[in-house]
């Protein structure tokens, strides 16, 4: 059962490895030096502003929708995760702005 769930998932891992290392290869061939810099430094910090602002709704998501769906209350679950996700959102874009 494990083998056969890990095989599953083996070609979209490959693909994403793959274009993960093509693309760097690609982008450090076509950007020179400071602009790959450039370029780093802001998908790490849009990473960082998922990382703050969407995985722990994603997750919070799945942990309290059988909750919510227990007691018919999906739209208030899925509005306050909306509205959580758009404070934090603002949040960091006003410490983005103050750095």
């Amino acid at each position: 059962m494990m083998g056969r769930h890990l095989l599953t998932y083996l070609i979209p891992n490959l693909a994403q490895a793959i274009s993960s290392f093509g693309t760097v290869a690609v982008l450090t061939r076509f950007f020179s030096d400071a602009e790959y810099g450039r370029y780093a430094l802001v998908f790490s910090a849009m990473t960082l502003a998922q990382y703050l602002t969407l995985t722990w709704v994603e997750a919070a998501a799945a942990r309290f929708y059988g909750d919510a769906a227990e007691k018919n209350e999906k739209a208030n679950h899925f509005a306050t995760l909306i509205q959580a996700s758009l404070w934090c959102a603002v949040l960091f874009g006003v410490l983005s702005v103050a750095i």
